[in-house]
């Protein structure tokens, strides 16, 4: 008899894991996914999004500075773009080894990976930090943890026949520096936009028949306007979506914190968790010294943790 899925056993794995932050004017990254999959010896695909219970930070006593946790915002402009980049990716490469009859060569670990921002594109091979053990020491790094491309085969930029590969980040405006596409840029110019003003009516309205019938001297072509012209346009910017180029491009803000030598439990600080859409975590460390980062995960049933697929945000 099949257990039932809401009594089914939670998987063993590792609940709290370690990192260390170095002291650096540029972000560093966590891969929860990639972390999880190294620590366990066990297979943890990127399109989850991760519970994070909290993070412990643990610092030298004389530790001053700011250091700043962000994550792919928690919006459905990150969930759709994120949905239809993966679907677009999964159909190119299904269509192509369909057309050679070549399904048996896809890699056991296919997956779809992505950047998150810019910086995260910017850093060093692989993109993200090592966990390690309670005496400091480091796990050895994946044998590959490769994101993912697509292919445009008559590029715009290099004309018909001009094939391009790029990577794919999520956040802002397409790379200047290196191939890799914005999705939220490329799922903005995929969609038309609301009507605006809504709704669209003809010039006469404010004095039509339903109007004048209760017109007995009180102000119904104001009242009418008004409620016809206030707030008939869109609460939101209607070209720009946000973590696009012009419309906060930066990652979602969970925690600020200052460390401060003088704290009643010095050189130990707790920050809350949040859930983290595809596992990424950005750190940016302005204090003055490098510190372990304790990041705490819930129990749960994907694998031993409380995470689910992105195509469920």
């Amino acid at each position: 008899m099949p257990r039932n899925k809401a009594y089914s056993k939670v998987e063993p794995a590792v609940q709290t894991m370690v990192f260390s932050v170095a002291v650096s004017t540029a972000a560093q990254f966590l891969d929860l996914s990639a972390a999880a999959s190294v620590v366990n010896r066990r297979f943890y695909r990127q399109g989850l999004n991760w519970a994070v219970a909290g993070f412990t930070i643990i610092a030298p006593t004389n530790t001053a500075g700011e250091v700043t946790v962000s994550k792919l915002p928690n919006t459905w402009v990150v969930s759709n773009a994120w949905e239809k980049g993966f679907r677009a990716w999964r159909r190119q490469q299904d269509e192509a080894l369909e057309n050679g009859d070549q399904q048996s060569v896809k890699g056991r670990f296919n997956d779809f990976k992505i950047y998150a921002d810019e910086d995260h594109f910017g850093t060093a091979a692989p993109h993200f930090l090592l966990p390690r053990d309670a005496g400091g020491n480091p796990f050895d790094a994946p044998d590959e943890w490769l994101h993912s491309q697509v292919v445009v085969p008559n590029d715009l930029a290099g004309g018909p026949g001009a094939t391009v590969e790029y990577v794919l980040k999520m956040m802002g405006a397409d790379s200047t520096a290196g191939n890799c596409k914005s999705l939220i840029k490329a799922y903005a110019d995929s969609r038309s936009v609301p009507q605006s003003p809504d709704p669209s009516t003809p010039g006469t309205a404010s004095i039509g028949l339903y109007t004048t019938m209760f017109n007995v001297g009180n102000n119904d072509t104001e009242v009418v306007a008004n409620a016809e012209f206030r707030n008939d346009e869109l609460p939101y910017n209607q070209d720009q979506y946000p973590g696009s180029a012009g419309n906060a491009p930066d990652l979602e803000l969970v925690n600020r914190i200052i460390l401060n030598a003088g704290s009643t439990v010095a050189a130990k600080y707790t920050l809350a968790g949040s859930n983290f859409p595809c596992g990424i975590v950005k750190i940016k460390n302005d204090a003055n010294a490098a510190f372990d980062l304790l990041v705490h995960l819930v129990p749960g049933n994907h694998r031993g943790y409380l995470a689910e697929s992105m195509t469920e945000m």
